[in-house]
């Protein structure tokens, strides 16, 4: 029996699917943290309000560099050889994955299980 799992992406704000064309993105506000999925035109309105605030803002905690934080390793950036090698075996598998863009947790996951 073949399984094909489909997973589109859809804009918090105004339900739109946008594919490959947004990103999940990650904040907290007064110690509770949030995610909101995002088209690229809202993304980009999220990211210069955000700016604005914290060009007003001063920092208390979080690091500075990359190098320097602790990665899980299951959500590390990885290589785009590496992401090649996941877009392939998906397809292979029957999953429907969009050439570029973000890959679909629950399909990194099934690679990640498969190997």
């Amino acid at each position: 029996m073949a399984r094909k799992v489909v997973v589109e992406m859809v804009d918090d704000i105004d339900g739109t699917v946008f594919g490959d064309e947004g990103e999940s993105i990650s904040y907290a506000v007064d110690g509770v943290e949030y995610v909101i999925d995002l088209k690229d035109e809202h993304a980009v309105e999220l990211g210069e309000t955000f700016e604005y605030y914290i060009a007003h803002s001063t920092r208390v905690g979080g690091r500075k560099h990359h190098a320097d934080r602790q990665v899980n390793p299951a959500t590390a950036r990885r290589s785009s050889g590496e992401t090649q090698k996941i877009r392939a075996w998906a397809i292979e598998q029957g999953y429907k994955v969009s050439s570029r863009g973000r890959i679909p947790t629950e399909i990194e996951q099934a690679f990640n299980d498969a190997h």
